[in-house]
């Protein structure tokens, strides 16, 4: 099932103008010149191609639910393993949505876009597409 796709929905419309105001202010204009702004035709037809820093997280979910943060404050969050590392996200919008479990699976398409400024390189990570199969569940007969 599909949690999120920026390019059929607005989940994301808010971070994906925050990203292409950065692309406005790189010096240079480097990725805007080379990939256009996040989800115009021309970075979407680079995406379809492979052009674009891209990769893939998946796994099964590992927690679900209230906990504490690193400043002893509550949130609720998703936790996932994907190749020996948790991935976590805050459980609002979208992901509040579904009854998400653990044992499920996730699967997170992202897309790097890196910035070069004088000061160093920004790279937002853009969450592109976002799946979910919840776990089969096994029954024995007794």
């Amino acid at each position: 099932m599909v949690l999120f796709d920026i390019r059929r929905d607005k989940s994301h419309a808010g971070f994906i103008h925050a990203v292409n105001r950065s692309l406005d202010a790189e010096p240079n204009h480097v990725y805007l010149n080379q990939h256009g702004y996040v989800c115009s035709p021309m970075w979407w037809e680079q995406f379809d191609q492979g052009e674009l820093v891209i990769k893939t997280e998946s796994g099964n979910v590992l927690w679900v639910g209230a906990r504490l943060d690193g400043f002893n404050e509550e949130e609720y969050v998703i936790e996932f393993l994907s190749k020996d590392q948790s991935i976590v996200y805050d459980r609002t919008g979208y992901w509040a949505d579904h009854p998400i479990q653990v044992g499920d699976q996730l699967s997170i398409t992202l897309v790097n876009v890196e910035l070069h400024f004088p000061t160093g390189n920004t790279t937002w990570v853009v969450d592109a597409r976002g799946e979910w199969t919840p776990a089969t569940e096994t029954h024995t007969c007794d």
